[in-house]
């Protein structure tokens, strides 16, 4: 096995996980992987705990800076909660979808700064947008990806899976649901 990032062990439990969910396949038990990327919609933690929508929405909505870690130009893809439930949903019952490994996710890659800039203008905030260096944030030992896009032809092709709500419209819903639960 290679070696994916000895930085990040979370990075090196999820591909053991992997490996070993799919060895016990090999011996007859069922399994199906999905890997999630940047699942967000009602409900998110408003303090952003592992949410970079969540933590954006709510500076916005308090009028601080929208804190973005180094030039903002990594790129993720971000998956409205609809969508990821139900990608998992034909994962676990699609008999195709037996020992194979999805990437639940949207396939629309966006930036960090773009994703800042989009949510403080659907919050209709005017607050600033700031750069902060990863070594400030995280210390002089933090790597981060720079571009995580998943390939998602194989959920397209054998579960028939494709996310369906827009970044735009998932963040709509995301920004009203902060409005009802925390005005």
């Amino acid at each position: 096995m290679r070696l994916l990032n000895p930085v990040n062990p979370g990075i090196q439990a999820k591909a053991i996980d992997e490996y070993f969910a799919l060895a016990y396949h090999k011996r007859g038990l069922p399994v199906v992987i999905v890997r999630y990327f940047n699942s967000y919609g009602p409900r998110l933690d408003p303090k952003g705990y592992g949410s970079v929508i969540a933590r954006f929405i709510t500076q916005a909505r308090r009028g601080e800076p929208l804190t973005v870690y180094a030039d903002g130009r990594q790129t993720r893809s971000f998956t409205y909660i609809d969508d990821t439930v139900q990608g998992t949903y034909l994962a676990g019952t699609r008999p195709e979808g037996e020992g194979q490994v999805f990437n639940i996710a949207n396939g629309r890659e966006t930036s960090i700064g773009e994703l800042a800039s989009l949510i403080r203008e659907k919050v209709g905030s005017s607050s600033e947008i700031v750069f902060v260096p990863y070594e400030e944030a995280f210390g002089a030992n933090f790597e981060e990806t720079r571009r995580r896009v998943p390939d998602v032809r194989r959920a397209e092709e054998l579960l028939g899976f494709r996310a369906r709500i827009p970044l735009e419209e998932g963040l709509q819903r995301t920004i009203e649901w902060f409005k009802r639960a925390y005005p």
